[in-house]
């Protein structure tokens, strides 16, 4: 496809160079929030825009919106309104089909009377693998004759279709450095420098965007921060997060300003999953603290792209940002070269047509279904659609993965990938005792004796004089432990390490505690002195007495202990259960302390 440039100086937007976009065109606008939608939105023809997500819908105006729960007949009746001379429509992949059936009711050729913008069409291939739904319209895409892709971090697609309509691609250049400083840390522990860095700020909102609600839950639960958190996720986990007590939302809230400005509702913290990470406008009083953090030892699917979601996210924020921070931890995921993917889905795709030969060529039913159903299983039947044909943007999704995986595969390469037009990256380490890898293990259901080495190892070198100086966070790392881990982090300080490795369960471990607990109450100096003032030799009293005279002296020194005639038998000997001089009753006497008695002075 040619390419063509166009020149953005500082302060410009698209209305201002470009009177309308340009049908058969790939605009790669390079930067976010320069109103190519609004352009569309304000030009003097009938427009189909196609958004990703209902959030971005739900954060724009002047447009009919169309997504799940609008009707067919709301979008006729719409089109049926003689007082809207240029129709505007606004629709998610999955209800376009909706808009086809509306305006063929309405007598209308949608393919010719309206001028069709995919906007963020990166997502035709960033998403396809777990959303096939969205590239429901391109079938129809290359029918209208007036048409668009564009994005700020556009990917040229495979899809022949585009050269055979002779599209051509226009890239937006600003003529002025637009990068952003940011603190790129690199770390074993992202669980821990998220915390450490969420604790640093207190004077304005942070906004953490995390694919994955088991992650941010476990976030909220470790800092205890469930009532100052919001969280912003898809429809299908918004309800179970509510039923559990977290404030889910899956769409932003607004409110307005005195000048009537429409400004995002937000709480300290606020946690978006990936749907949020494009052309949603997020307009927000105050300037926060953006952190992107990417945890691939959790799931490999938060992996945040330095070259496309992180621009993305950051563009989000249309009165800008104050601090940008990236948190990722390496892995090793076998990503693949542009070459080795390529050769691989080749290989893939003869199998795939050697098996199809076979089918073809099979003679009896049987030898017929068990090819046919080993056509389905093998990997190349999800880069096929129903018709047979290639699924061009499943190949360049499976390109596109294994380029992002590779950035993340050593410090340098994702360093490297930072390092763009978009950010000035300064780089931090951080390593802890406990990994996001041994983190993720204790989560997945392995021993309770593998994780209790894992810390006992940890909180020894956090607290052994040989190392805890060199580790400069080292109560920072205790807290995060006892947080995640409350039970075994009290153990390793109540029982000793050598104790507590002997303990054989989480269960067998508090009823340890539990005993060293009274043990040590029971040992208490002002309680024993007590006792041995109220509970002198020679003393006898009824049952219900002497546990009373128990109660009080417990109370009196702040202890927690049960009163019981068991606890009295700890501290005395007492006499077997007889009748009381002078009373009918029976009870016991005070024969000698077990423990030597304590002096007063």
């Amino acid at each position: 496809m040619n390419k063509t440039y166009i020149t953005l100086k500082e302060g410009q937007f698209i209305p201002d160079i470009l009177d309308c976009l340009l049908t058969n065109t790939i605009y790669f606008k390079k930067l976010t929030g320069i109103r190519a939608t609004t352009s569309e939105l304000q030009a003097e023809r009938n427009s189909l825009i196609a958004e990703s997500h209902v959030p971005v819908i739900k954060g724009k105006e002047g447009f009919f919106p169309v997504h799940k729960g609008i009707r067919i007949e709301s979008i006729l009746d719409y089109l049926k309104n003689d007082s809207i001379k240029y129709k505007k429509i606004m629709t998610t992949p999955e209800s376009f089909n909706k808009v086809k059936i509306a305006t063929e009711l309405a007598g209308i050729d949608l393919y010719k009377e309206f001028f069709f913008l995919f906007d963020e069409c990166d997502r035709t291939v960033k998403d396809v693998d777990y959303r096939k739904t969205i590239i429901l319209p391109m079938e129809d895409f290359f029918k209208f004759e007036n048409k668009a892709f564009i994005s700020a971090t556009a990917i040229v697609p495979s899809d022949p279709r585009f050269e055979e309509q002779n599209f051509e691609i226009v890239e937006v250049l600003p003529d002025y450095d637009y990068s952003k400083e940011m603190k790129l840390i690199i770390t074993n522990s992202t669980f821990s420098a998220l915390n450490y860095e969420m604790n640093t700020i207190s004077d304005r909102p942070i906004c953490i965007f995390l694919n994955s609600v088991k992650c941010i839950m476990e976030v909220i639960r470790q800092m205890d921060i469930t009532e100052e958190s919001h969280i912003y996720c898809s429809e299908e986990k918004m309800y179970p997060l509510r039923a559990q007590g977290y404030k889910a939302f899956d769409n932003i809230n607004v409110e307005k300003e005195k000048d009537g400005i429409k400004v995002m509702k937000y709480a300290k913290y606020n946690f978006f999953t990936c749907r949020f990470n494009a052309a949603v406008d997020m307009i927000m009083a105050v300037k926060p603290t953006v952190i992107m953090m990417t945890n691939l030892y959790a799931a490999e699917h938060t992996a945040i792209d330095p070259n496309a979601e992180a621009v993305q996210i950051v563009g989000r924020f249309r009165r800008g940002v104050n601090d940008i921070i990236a948190i990722s931890n390496i892995k090793d995921m076998e990503a693949k070269t542009e070459m080795e993917a390529t050769s691989y889905l080749a290989g893939c795709k003869h199998s795939y047509e050697d098996i199809k030969r076979l089918l073809l060529a099979s003679t009896t039913e049987g030898a017929r279904d068990t090819l046919a159903e080993a056509l389905k299983l093998v990997t190349y039947a999800n880069f096929v659609n129903s018709d047979g044909s290639d699924n061009h943007y499943m190949y360049d999704c499976f390109l596109y993965d294994e380029s992002v995986k590779m950035k993340f595969q050593s410090e340098e390469s994702l360093i490297t990938a930072y390092t763009n037009d978009y950010f000035k990256p300064i780089v931090e380490r951080e390593v802890y005792p406990i990994s996001d890898e041994d983190y993720k293990f204790s989560k997945s259901g392995v021993s309770f004796a593998q994780i209790k080495e894992v810390l006992i190892t940890a909180l020894d070198k956090l607290t052994t004089s040989e190392y805890k100086f060199e580790i400069s966070n080292s109560q920072e790392v205790v807290e995060q432990l006892r947080q995640s881990f409350p039970d075994i982090v009290r153990g390793y300080f109540s029982l000793g390490a050598h104790k507590l490795r002997n303990c054989y369960s989480l269960q067998n471990l508090k009823s340890e505690m539990k005993l060293k607990y009274k043990e040590t109450q029971k040992s208490n100096y002002n309680f024993i002195k007590e006792l041995q003032e109220i509970f002198y030799d020679g003393l006898e009293d009824t049952t219900k007495e002497l546990v009373k005279l128990l109660d009080t002296v417990i109370k009196k020194v702040g202890l927690d202990l049960e009163p019981t005639l068991k606890l009295l038998n700890d501290f005395f000997v007492l006499s077997k259960r007889k009748s009381l001089k002078g009373s009918r009753e029976k009870g016991y006497a005070i024969l000698k302390s077990r423990f030597n008695r304590v002096d007063n002075d």
